[in-house]
């Protein structure tokens, strides 16, 4: 029932033996968990796209569901951006990607990469970056007139830019750090829970009891039920950062 800390295991580092012989992976080129982590689903996405790019189209259940799920984050893309085509995949694959990532951290013995700041900040400051150099070669020489309320004196222009500049990069900050934070507290409680059970479980099978017994239980019956909590947090965690995404992409244009 123990799982692995979201926090405590993200760095390790990985040793593998062939034969008799030793090496250390930090020492060849600094891979960690995380970017293992993340490797692995890149190749388990090109798998399935691999396999499925001959199969025949037969319409289901399934497909249906996903179609309607395609169709109605499509219909918020081009609804909020004026200039949506080159976005649509950009965006669908981000939200694809944040919610299988937030989905595979909820299995056992896998590394939640969603609860490493590291890679949170990465997606959000990455995403920020390439939507300001989007508006400036959209914009060239009017964009710093984006971060301008209207009817500013133009004595204050330069620092209401530089102040409007540092809070756009604030909310990249604040995108990551919210997905971070609600999903390295789910892990965390559930790491706590799972903990107890543990313990709960050994002092049973050494003494016995009733009241061990209905403890156990009842924090099995807690946890099962904050497990289905955290699979609709990691849902809605992943739509609220493509909602939040388009929004600031907006902004610039």
């Amino acid at each position: 029932m123990q799982q692995f800390s979201p926090i405590a295991y993200q760095f390790s580092v990985l040793t593998f033996e062939f034969s008799t012989y030793q090496f250390n992976l930090a020492l060849i080129a600094f891979i960690t968990n995380s970017p293992l982590g993340l490797i692995g689903l890149y190749g388990i996405l090109i798998a399935l796209f691999t396999c499925n790019s001959k199969a025949p189209i037969r319409f289901n259940l399934y497909q249906i569901l996903f179609s309607v799920i395609y169709l109605g984050l499509q219909s918020i893309i081009t609804k909020s951006l004026k200039s949506s085509n080159g976005t649509v995949p950009f965006l669908l694959a981000l939200i694809g990607t944040i919610l299988a990532l937030n989905l595979l951290g909820l299995f056992s013995y896998i590394l939640p990469l969603t609860s490493s700041i590291i890679i949170c900040l990465y997606l959000s400051l990455t995403i920020f970056i390439a939507n300001l150099l989007r508006g400036l070669f959209q914009y060239k020489a009017a964009f710093p007139l984006l971060f301008t309320p209207v009817g500013v004196p133009l004595y204050l222009l330069p620092l209401i830019i530089y102040i409007e500049l540092i809070s756009y990069f604030i909310k990249g900050f604040s995108l990551g750090i919210r997905l971070f934070a609600n999903i390295s507290a789910g892990h965390l409680l559930l790491l706590i829970i799972s903990f107890f059970l543990n313990t709960i479980f050994l002092i049973f099978q050494v003494h016995g009891g009733a009241l061990t017994l209905i403890t156990f239980l009842s924090l099995a019956i807690i946890y099962t039920l904050i497990l289905i909590l955290e699979l609709f947090v990691s849902m809605v965690q992943a739509y609220i950062f493509f909602v939040l995404t388009i929004a600031y992409m907006a902004e610039l244009e």
